[in-house]
């Protein structure tokens, strides 16, 4: 039974248990994403992201996202769940994460009594929405094999530690994992787990996004040179399309060199930062031309 809960009270869309008292969800609705550029060839020619996502919910296909950081896998889930009005939770894998922190646990509940207290993973198992586990090749094998039954055709979790109460997931529920396959500390997925994703797209930096994103031509120029460097071994940090956005935005708030020192800094090695500088110092003209201010 599902009912509508006066905003004042802090809540939106609930469900009711059977005795009929409100529980407020974990999992949120996200604000509507604004200055997202979706993505147009997500899946072949004409197929954009969220017709992607929209296939896959329909059909209660896993996804998975690959792909280097900062191009906008984790923004393009937000702007799903926010269009479509799909509470959303997304898991940080990482490996001190304990199976209680998802699945949840009993906590006190006063006069020396305790109660059973879902975990974000289960709330969104049992009551829908949209469920992105982040990195999820960074995830610790305690809990991919527990995920195994919730990824296949089973679709159910079982909480062992709540008396082994089985939820079948609820019909609204899609499942969504990305990976960066070049982050430190991960490792390949395993084939049971990457097979439980019956959708798979691997992306890569888009220039028709950057080119709604970014205004000045030659910071497109500067991040061509550099992933250039980043292929040729030159440099090993990639130049994300999120590292644009903030060039550009920190050219216009504090100025160009500050926004040059910014960009330095995203490398962690003197050696990178040195070879980085010299491709910047071949384009500051045109940099200052894009966004040095009038008369400087």
């Amino acid at each position: 039974m599902t009912a509508t809960i006066d905003s004042e009270l802090g809540m939106t869309e609930v469900e009711l248990n059977p005795l009929c008292v409100p529980v407020e969800r974990l999992a949120r609705v996200p604000e509507p994403a604004t200055g997202y550029v979706s993505r147009t060839n997500a899946l072949g020619l004409n197929r954009s992201d969220f017709d992607v996502l929209d296939y896959a919910h329909r059909h209660a296909y896993n996804v998975l996202i690959e792909g280097p950081t900062g191009l906008g896998k984790t923004s393009a889930v937000i702007a799903w769940a926010a269009r479509n009005g799909k509470p959303f939770y997304a898991i940080s894998s990482n490996v001190a994460i304990d199976p209680s922190q998802l699945f949840g646990k009993f906590v006190p509940a006063g006069l020396g009594g305790f109660r059973w207290q879902d975990g974000p993973l289960t709330d969104v198992v049992r009551y829908g929405g949209v469920l992105l586990i982040n990195e999820i090749n960074f995830l610790p094998e305690r809990i991919s094999t527990v995920l195994f039954s919730l990824l296949d055709a089973r679709r159910e979790i079982t909480l062992l530690d709540h008396d082994g109460e089985v939820i079948a997931a609820h019909p609204d529920l899609l499942i969504i994992g990305d990976l960066n396959p070049d982050y430190e500390g991960t490792r390949p997925l395993n084939k049971a787990l990457r097979n439980r994703f019956a959708i798979q797209m691997v992306w890569g930096y888009d220039d028709a996004i950057e080119g709604q994103l970014i205004r000045g031509t030659s910071l497109h120029e500067l991040a061509g040179l550099l992933r250039r460097a980043q292929r040729d071994g030159d440099v090993d940090a990639p130049v994300s399309t999120g590292m644009l956005v903030e060039f550009e935005r920190i050219a216009t708030g504090l100025g160009l060199d500050a926004a040059v020192a910014n960009l330095l800094n995203h490398f962690p090695t003197d050696e990178e930062r040195k070879a980085v500088a010299v491709v910047v110092e071949a384009m500051a003209d045109n940099l200052a031309t894009d966004y040095a201010p009038k008369g400087a």
